[in-house]
């Protein structure tokens, strides 16, 4: 008995590992009758429940037998069954369904034939309802429907209605219908409108006129690559807009003609929201909002043009204008691995999970690229904690009486934080409390980067590869700033145009500027300028001095030497105030840590010179110090 059983299983076994190996991995496209793919169709094997969609190409893979057949479907086409046989590739086309809508009967959660549906079926047309001088939705559905009562509970014009559909005798219940709104079912006891007024009904603050704000309303359409909101109004290039457009992130909506960004849920390819812009040169207006009733607070824009698993960098963003402004900065190409993912101006924790279940955040590198304010700072730390898995609220207001806005940080515990704006940093937050799992990118100038984006256009700078030098070349002017080489500073701002041109030519770029000035002596510096991957580095190359009586030149080349070989670099560990007091004294003062090093001037026939001083121990104030 034994061993039929053992020689039951090895057959089984043996059958199984068989019809393993006849599986082959087979791919296509699928595309409507004008040749354009077709997002989110529905690839299945006939006969059973293994399906695939196809991406925003209308491309799909799948494992099946030879010997099955592919059942192909898609929402207002006709289903087409293929069989696999010998071909590995196959191209689909399927025809528009000839069927009559009015054949199909929308119940709430889904959608019937009117021939299975057995209960009495009533319709009002769209358009009765819009063009009702009604302020309420149940006042403008009376007298449209046959048998149906709606009647006010009293005289006022935000009181509730009672709604009977089965007349005052029913045999199986109440009378009160269930009110389905964007696919939620909604309850119709205590509902309390914006007066805080308790009504029975759920429709009371629905205006007629949002029931056409739907996402079959908006009615997607190609855009072209010169739109001129985004070209004109947004300074972007034909050439970035086509990139966006051509892989469908980006599309034309509603009667407005509204540039909508589409929102989607990580990994679904059907649109739960659109993210809508537009600029009306009547009013000299811009607009911006969301089609009413899609989820966007589960969903994101999300712009990636290589597959799911070869992505290797995310950049998240406050909106998809500063998201394709960042690409054209930093001349990105449609072959760059970066994910460009928009937030729509919030961050919740549902988003930030969707994304990482695509993108597993030990394969990629995270980049919060939010908006240089407020807001922008508590999105980087929402963003960093929900990676943690953690809660943690943030939102900013201007109080009474202040300049800036604070921030206030929240964390389950009760624990509340709060800081000023203009004294905030989001990345030091992040590294004091050990948190490292993002990077913080913020542009060098102006709040967002479209803003930049605008500001590089408007002075004209190289919008060519160089793009990516001005953020660190602005980095770079602010620090010198800040140590107080101003004049320096200048010189290389007022040279941004013909230091691009020449970095862009891999060739040296040499500026002359004052380091530091005394009533009598003014320190030169003859300054190479280097580009790095994405830093940029001023190095010394000469100092002289400049005698303001004579106007005679004194070499100070070896004091650059000198301090070369004392591994100090100028812009880095000296200003521009330590310059003029060794001007003034004779005394070059150099602290580091608990260490302060003094060097003297020394002069010698070809010029000046340093040599060490006494090395002196900072005195250390322990209690102030702890």
């Amino acid at each position: 008995m034994k061993r039929k059983v053992l020689l039951s299983t090895l057959f089984l076994i043996l059958h199984f590992t068989v019809a393993l190996a006849q599986q082959v991995t087979i791919s296509g496209q699928v595309l409507d009758e004008k040749s354009e793919p077709l997002i989110g169709a529905t690839i299945n094997i006939e006969g059973t429940t293994n399906a695939v969609i196809t991406d925003l190409e209308g491309k799909f893979t799948i494992k099946v037998l030879p010997s099955e057949k592919l059942v192909i479907s898609y929402l207002g086409y006709k289903p087409k069954t293929i069989t696999i046989g010998k071909n590995r590739r196959f191209d689909i086309i399927l025809d528009p369904s000839v069927t009559e809508m009015d054949e199909v009967v929308v119940v709430g959660y889904g959608s019937q034939r009117k021939s299975d549906i057995a209960t009495a079926v009533a319709s009002v047309n769209i358009k009765d309802i819009v063009n009702s001088s009604s302020t309420q939705t149940l006042q403008a559905l009376q007298g449209k429907i046959s048998g149906v009562q709606i009647i006010p509970t009293d005289g006022s014009l935000s009181s509730g209605m009672t709604f009977r559909i089965r007349g005052v005798n029913s045999v199986t219940g109440g009378t009160q219908p269930l009110f389905v709104i964007d696919g939620v079912p909604m309850p119709t006891q205590q509902i309390t409108n914006e007066d805080t007024e308790t009504v029975n009904n759920p429709l009371l603050g629905l205006n007629p006129n949002d029931i056409e704000s739907n996402l079959n309303y908006w009615n997607p359409r190609p855009i072209k690559k010169d739109n001129p909101y985004l070209t004109v109004q947004r300074k972007l290039s034909p050439q970035t807009v086509e990139d966006f457009a051509n892989r469908l992130f980006i599309y034309q909506v509603g009667k407005n003609n509204h540039i909508g960004f589409p929102f989607r849920k990580p990994s679904q390819m059907e649109i739960l929201n659109f993210e809508m812009r537009n600029y009306f040169a009547e009013t000299n207006t811009n607009y911006k909002a969301f089609a009413t009733g899609g989820d966007k607070a589960q969903s994101c824009w999300m712009a990636n043009f290589v597959p799911f698993d070869k992505v290797t960098d995310i950049y998240l963003f406050e909106s998809a204008i500063d998201a394709m402004s960042f690409y054209e900065i930093n001349h990105y190409t449609k072959e760059t691995t970066c994910a460009f993912i928009s937030t729509g101006g919030y961050v919740t924790k549902s988003q930030i999970e969707n994304i990482s279940r695509i993108f597993p955040s030990d394969k990629v590198k995270w980049n919060c690229c939010y908006d240089n304010d407020a807001s922008g700072n508590g999105f980087d730390i929402t963003t960093a904690y929900y990676l943690k898995g953690e809660e943690c609220k943030a939102f900013a207001r201007t109080n009474t009486g202040d300049t800036y806005k604070t921030i206030y940080l929240s964390f389950p515990d009760g624990n509340t934080q709060t800081f000023k704006e203009d004294a905030f940093s989001s990345g030091e937050y992040l590294k004091q409390h050990g948190i490292d799992n993002v990077n913080i990118i913020k542009p060098s100038r102006y709040k967002d980067w479209n803003e930049l984006l605008v500001y590089y256009k408007r002075f004209d700078l190289n919008l060519g590869p160089g793009m990516k030098f001005i953020p660190a070349i602005e980095k770079t002017i602010s620090q010198l700033n800040l140590r107080g080489y101003e004049q320096l500073a200048n010189s290389i701002s007022s040279s941004t145009k013909e230091l691009v041109d020449s970095l862009l030519e891999q060739a040296n770029y040499c500026i002359s500027a004052p380091l530091a000035e005394s009533g009598a002596y003014t320190l030169m510096v003859d300054c190479n300028i280097f580009m790095g991957l994405d830093t940029m580095v001023p190095v010394p190359s000469n100092l002289y001095v400049i005698e303001k009586c004579t106007q005679k030149k004194i070499s100070a080349h070896a004091i650059n030497e000198f301090l070369k070989k004392e591994y100090i670099n100028i812009f880095r560990d000296m200003s521009s105030s330590d310059f003029k007091n060794f001007l003034e004294k004779d005394i070059l003062t150099y602290t580091k840590g608990a260490v302060e090093k003094n060097f003297e001037k020394v002069i010698l026939t070809f010029g000046w010179s340093l040599k060490p001083s006494i090395l002196k121990k900072k005195s250390f104030d322990l209690e102030h110090g702890i």
